[in-house]
């Protein structure tokens, strides 16, 4: 493909693309470029859209500050717009320069297949109700754990997300706000739109927008291999090491399966009772129950993060909600998988684990210089103690 035409076709996204629609320039009449300019069209358009449906309608409800973020609702919607609506800028004209054809960035609502229609169609009614169970707050992350296909997965992120938001509104320090309200409506009027239309008319609600979104346990790894791939920067740059790759960080973060061949006195989903967790404390105090070590540590974390909101801001609804989520994570997650990593509970756990290692080589370290310095006395110092 002519390099011109692949330039042409990435200008577009550089809010030209409506002008490249209307000129009779032959050089923008290409139908590769004009594919990226409709493409480029679409996305300004919605943007406006979304832009002025937020501002007319969304906008009064978000204007309060985040009391941990110091900012205000208002402040991180808009950043996250503009950062989400650059992002699908950047990416699409890095596929017209490269010659790849325009994505289907406005497909949200995507139609059910002939094989998906099938597939739906021969579920009964308990498959049914597992999928719209996926769908509700906290619970669904147990149903999906035990029923694990696309559709759990998919709307338990949904649900997750609802929920999220709603706990994040209610940690406002503005009294008689309706945003939780209101997304609580919008929640409920989901569940019943999906219910409707697995149950009436045999199909689910696609979305495929939402498979572009990675779920939380994704999120978690691919924020520890980035961690872990930028501090690989310094080793690099004093010349140290060569080679830098984040798919191999990534690799190491996904757990692997392992045979569980300890058992616990009880059970195992005690560690995600906060400071009833607590009796598993002689196990990790005298080296037993080595395999289910960073499962017993992840729910003390989870009590000193309670204790610390409890002191700071203390008891409410939004914190409340918040700290049900790595609890009923640790319900379905931890008594099948000794090795599950919780998000945020297992970054703080493997911060404090960090930390504590780097004390402990210190103090190594210092002992060993200690132990290396001796006195030695030549035989003809005459004040060379005798014994």
């Amino acid at each position: 493909m002519n390099p011109q035409v692949r330039i042409n076709a990435m200008v577009s996204y550089f809010f030209l693309g409506w002008l490249m629609l209307f000129s009779k320039n032959p050089e923008w009449n290409e139908p590769f470029v004009r594919m990226h300019a409709k493409n480029a069209t679409k996305i300004h358009l919605l943007a406006i859209v979304i832009f002025t449906a937020y501002s007319l309608i969304v906008k009064d409800f978000v204007m309060f500050s985040l009391p941990f973020l110091r900012i205000s609702l208002h402040t991180l919607l808009i950043t996250i717009f503009f950062i989400v609506f650059l992002g699908v800028l950047i990416f699409d004209a890095y596929s017209a320069y490269h010659g790849k054809d325009a994505k289907e960035t406005f497909s949200f609502w995507g139609k059910s297949t002939s094989l998906e229609r099938e597939n739906i169609e021969s579920l009964g009614e308990l498959e049914k109700m597992v999928i719209l169970g996926s769908f509700l707050p906290f619970f669904g992350v147990i149903i999906t754990h035990r029923y694990p296909n696309k559709y759990t997965e998919k709307w338990l992120l949904v649900g997750g997300i609802f929920t999220f938001l709603i706990a994040l509104t209610m940690l406002s320090p503005a009294n008689g706000s309706n945003t939780p309200l209101i997304l609580s409506f919008l929640y409920i009027a989901c569940i019943v739109a999906e219910g409707t239309w697995m149950f009436v008319q045999s199909r689910f609600l696609d979305v495929p927008f939402l498979n572009k979104i990675p779920s939380i346990e994704r999120m978690g790894m691919i924020f520890r291999a980035g961690v872990r791939y930028g501090f690989s920067f310094f080793p690099i740059i004093f010349g140290k090491e060569k080679n830098l790759s984040f798919q191999t960080f990534l690799d190491t973060e996904i757990t692997r399966e392992k045979p569980v061949t300890e058992t616990l006195f009880a059970p195992a989903w005690l560690i995600g009772i906060p400071f009833v967790n607590l009796v598993f404390l002689p196990l990790i105090l005298g080296w037993r129950a080595w395999v289910w070590r960073d499962a017993i540590l992840q729910g003390f974390v989870l009590d000193g993060v309670i204790l610390f909101l409890w002191v700071w801001r203390g008891f409410s609804t939004g914190w409340t909600l918040m700290i049900l989520f790595p609890i009923f994570r640790i319900f379905a997650m931890i008594p099948s998988d000794p090795w599950a990593r919780i998000p945020v509970i297992y970054e703080i756990f493997l911060a404090i684990e960090s930390l504590s290692h780097g004390i402990l080589r210190k103090k190594e370290t210092l002992k060993s210089r200690q132990d290396s310095v001796s006195f030695h006395y030549t035989e003809g110092d005459k004040n060379t103690p005798r014994t």
